[in-house]
C-alpha cells in the first residue's frame, strides 16, 4: 500500500478549505397570480411557511398533502 504523499496531503487540504469555504445563496422568487386565481389556501399558507422559513418535514408535507 502506497503513502500518501506530501503533495497529495497537501492537495487534500487546499481541496478541504476551498470545500469548507463555499457559502450556498439563493433569493426566493414566486411568481404567483395576484388575485390567486391560480391557487389555493393550501399553496398560499404552504407558501407562506416556506417564507417564513418553518420546517417542512414529511409529516408537515403528508398533512397538507391529506388534510
Amino acid at each position: 500500500m502506497n503513502l500518501p504523499t506530501k503533495e497529495s496531503i497537501e492537495f487534500a487540504k487546499k481541496s478541504a478549505e476551498k470545500i469548507a469555504a463555499i457559502k450556498i445563496e439563493a433569493e426566493i422568487f414566486m411568481d404567483f397570480d395576484v388575485d390567486y386565481q391560480h391557487t389555493n389556501k393550501v399553496d398560499r399558507e404552504f407558501t407562506q411557511d416556506l417564507i417564513e422559513g418553518k420546517d417542512l418535514s414529511d409529516a408537515y408535507i403528508t398533512e397538507y398533502i391529506d388534510g
